[in-house]
């Protein structure tokens, strides 16, 4: 073969895989550059959002178009690729913000941190905040740097739009609140702790007198720490309260001195239930003085009312951390019957009234509170049920029982729909002197914590831990 012919091939072969390489490398840099290497999970919304003012914006093939009166005014395409937006008025100004959930080269911007080493040619998800202004141009306001956790999604929530809420990859929600200079990351969850009975024995109230001067703060020493680490905390407040002096006494009617009311207040509970059959021992007086109480204190005061309500109060609402929480409060009966006098001086197990109640209280988690059972049993007995069921069928997510003195079994009940309830059926004593059967020595402390989600709000995690209950000669 001729030498010429020879080199002329092989020319023609490497200036054919030199060009095959250019156009390969040229195809990759126009594809990354479009996008086409971002990952894979990413869900690109196409969305189009009313502003006001005759402002329109639109999500489409990955950038954002800006009309004003059907006029575009202004487009963020390019080097920034938009995952989904949010049009809110996130810093309460009282003008919208448009905020992007995006894509661009690079960790951070023009200023990066000299100490850092980033390869400003990868891809990486950042948050884009821009001043939405009237004639439909928009005014940088805060670009994030990487975000460090990819989100697939984001929203603002319907209750409280200046709160952005955001799912990572592992289906995990995180809440987002515009402050000064940023976004900042809010506390997402709320931990909630309940105790049983608290009943004031006559040993108890003696050792307060004896050894304490008359004060009951020794009640709460041992959870004080538990309580300070709790968002939430409440407490069966089994035997209730009176200011006379001459009013003191245990069982079989019960009347505790205002001085435990006092210890409760500073061990930080914020919450009491107090349906139970003892609520009425000491008349309508009882019930008013500690209605009254623990009002004038900030504390939560559940299923009893003042002799002076006109009107029948259902449930109760606390807010912790974004989360609506309505709390319910009933009692099987009471050992003196105020019903015919003061109709509205303690919630009782009815189950018309109950489907009343949850008719017409809203929240985003129902906690029940509830004085059932037979007393020094160890499991529910058929009341218990038939009315856990009912909890379940109305949508409380939460039922804490109390009354048989002694811990109880915890279920999970779900109805038709797949709504599932935590049910303790009897968390025992908190605080009391009852030395004639032992397992009355040891009390449950319900811990759960409340989350956002993408649907809502749901429970986390949940535990019944048991301490043995301190007794005082």
């Amino acid at each position: 073969m001729d030498k010429h012919v020879s080199h002329r091939k092989i020319r023609g072969k490497l200036f054919l895989a030199i060009t095959a390489m250019v156009i390969l490398a040229v195809a990759v840099f126009v594809m990354d550059r479009c996008g086409v290497f971002l990952p894979g999970w990413i869900v690109w919304e196409e969305r189009t959002v009313e502003a006001g003012d005759g402002i329109t914006i639109a999500l489409q093939n990955r950038e954002v178009r800006i009309y004003k009166e059907n006029g575009l005014i202004h487009r963020i395409s390019g080097e920034v690729k938009t995952q989904d937006l949010v049009v809110t008025d996130l810093d309460r100004d009282g003008d919208p913000e448009l905020v992007l959930l995006c894509w661009k080269r690079g960790k951070y911007g023009s200023a990066q941190p000299f100490w850092v080493k980033d390869n400003p040619q990868d891809w990486s998800q950042h948050i884009f905040i821009y001043d939405l202004n009237a004639d439909g141009s928009v005014t940088n306001k805060w670009f994030s740097s990487d975000n460090g956790v990819d989100f697939v999604r984001f929203k603002s929530m319907e209750k409280n739009p200046q709160i952005l809420l955001m799912e990572d990859t592992e289906g995990r929600c995180t809440l987002w609140q515009w402050q000064s200079w940023g976004l900042k990351n809010m506390d997402n969850e709320v931990r909630f702790i309940a105790f049983g009975d608290n009943l004031i024995h006559d040993s108890i109230y003696e050792y307060a007198e004896r050894e304490q001067g008359g004060s009951y703060e020794f009640l709460y020493k041992e959870v004080l720490e538990e309580v300070k680490n709790a968002d939430l905390a409440a407490l069966q407040l089994e035997s209730i309260l009176v200011d006379d002096p001459s009013l003191v006494s245990s069982y079989p009617y019960f009347g505790t001195p205002v001085a435990v009311g006092e210890a409760i207040c500073n061990a930080g509970f914020d919450i009491v239930s107090c349906a139970g059959n003892h609520a009425a021992d000491k008349g309508i007086t009882g019930i008013n003085t500690t209605a009254s109480f623990f009002d004038k204190r900030n504390v939560t005061v559940l299923g009893i009312q003042s002799g002076d309500d006109t009107e029948y109060v259902p449930c109760r609402y606390i807010s912790r951390n974004g989360i609506r929480f309505a709390l319910f409060d009933y009692t099987y009966g009471t050992s003196v019957n105020l019903y015919d006098k003061y109709p509205y001086a303690v919630h009782y197990l009815d189950p018309d009234q109950i489907r009343k109640d949850f008719y017409v209280c809203e929240a985003d988690f129902k906690v029940v509170f509830v004085h059932w059972g037979t007393e020094y049993t160890d499991g529910p007995d058929e009341q218990q049920r038939e009315y856990a069921e009912l909890f379940t069928e109305l949508g409380a997510d939460v039922v804490i029982g109390t009354h048989p003195h002694v811990i109880q079994p915890m279920v999970q009940n779900a109805d038709s729909n797949g709504h599932s309830t935590l049910v303790a059926y009897s968390l025992g004593n908190f605080r009391a002197a009852q030395p004639f059967d032992e397992r009355t020595k040891r009390g449950g402390e319900l811990v759960f914590t409340v989350e956002h989600c993408w649907g809502g709000v749901r429970i986390k995690d949940w535990e019944l831990k048991e301490f043995d209950i301190p007794f005082y000669r």
